[in-house]
């Protein structure tokens, strides 16, 4: 089975598949432009390597739901209806830190970090969610 990570940010979705239970392995990310482009693009990647569920980050703070979080759910909930594919929530504390302190570890330049940012915590998102 193909699972599909995705950290929601504002401005750009980062993109991490795992597919048969192997390592989660960082896709790409997509740049926010409308809901329509974001779903054409997530439509595309779903079919081509025939994704069963999507795992989406939520940010909570101490447990509780909060701005982003509910942006989240929504963009959750989009998904599953215009996608049809089962979307799971993972709590994605701290995954933006890690991310950072794991693409400095491999020498990345600081010019592609802002670019690999989603997609390296989606990654570890997805990581998360197969060591459960």
């Amino acid at each position: 089975m193909s699972l599909l990570a995705i950290d929601y940010g504002e401005k750009h979705l980062g993109l991490a598949i795992s597919r048969n239970n192997s390592p989660a392995q960082i896709l790409r990310s997509i740049i926010h432009q409308s809901e329509a482009q974001i779903l054409g693009e997530l439509q595309e990647i779903c079919d081509q390597y025939s994704i069963k569920e999507i795992i989406l980050g939520l940010p909570l703070r101490g447990g509780k739901l909060e701005r982003q979080a509910k942006e989240v759910q929504r963009f959750g909930n989009f998904l599953a209806a215009n996608l049809s594919i089962k979307v799971n929530y993972i709590d994605e504390s701290l995954t933006s830190k890690q991310s950072t302190a794991g693409m400095l570890e491999a020498c990345v330049p600081k010019q592609k970090r802002k670019h690999m940012e989603h997609s390296f915590a989606a990654k570890l998102i997805l990581d998360d969610w197969l060591d459960c």
